[in-house]
This record gives C-alpha cells, structure tokens and sequence, in this order.
C-alpha cells in the first residue's frame, strides 16, 4: 500500500462510511476501513435505501452479496427475538374475565395480550432478559 492510498483511506476514516466509501474499498484493498464501511450498512441503513444508491451498482456482486445476506442474518435474528418476545409474553396475560383461555375473536383479550407485549418490549429494551 502506498503512502497516498494510507492518507486516503485514513482521509475516509474519519468520515461517516457510505455506500460510495465501498468503492475505493473494493478497488484499492482498503482493509482497515472494509470493516467499518460493512458494519454501518449491514446495521444502519435499509435494504432499500442501499439498493437505491447510486453506487451500489458500482459495487462488485460480492459486496453486495456479503451487505445483503449480513442484513438477511439481522433481520431472521431479529424476527426470532421478536417471536420469543411474543410467546413469553403469554406468561403475562391475564385471563379475560369472560373466557379461561385466550379467544381470538375477542377485543380484550387481544388488549390484555398487546399489554403483556408492550411490557415484555420495554423490559428488553431496558436490558431484561426475554
């Protein structure tokens, strides 16, 4: 690596990655500053927005393969957590009064079980366990 491409991928540090900081990346074997462009498009911005970019098609097809199926993990992750979430939110369901169990059709149990949810969210969001 030459002294310039070390004071430009230096330069590049020190700002906020984006799609655009990938190129370089790819073209001159940037590999300190990989990671960080990586690491903020696979958890800050959507699918969407870095398909949309500009320069995501001027992206080889492994990055965009690597970015895409970095936030496929992210999202099954996060769907398994939020499924968790949900069932051991039952545990905090309080019986309607009208029924012994948990009836589909009936607006306060539905109630009753958001309120569970709710808690259970905000207990994670503070650190709790699921």
């Amino acid at each position: 690596m030459t002294a310039l491409t070390r004071q430009c991928e230096k330069f590049l540090l020190s700002n906020t990655p984006r799609v655009r900081s990938l190129v370089p990346v790819e073209r001159y074997q940037l590999i300190t500053l990989k990671p960080k462009c990586l690491q903020y498009i696979k958890t800050k911005m959507q699918a969407t927005v870095f398909k949309a970019d500009p320069d995501y098609n001027n992206l080889t097809m492994e990055a965009q393969n690597e970015v895409l199926m970095a936030k496929a993990v992210n999202y099954e992750a996060a769907m398994y957590r939020l499924k968790q979430i949900m069932m051991s939110s039952y545990s905090l369901y309080q019986h309607c009064t009208k029924h012994q169990s948990f009836k589909h059709e009936c607006v306060t149990c539905y109630s009753q079980f958001c309120s569970g949810v709710y808690e259970k969210l905000n207990g994670v969001m503070k650190g709790e366990s699921i």
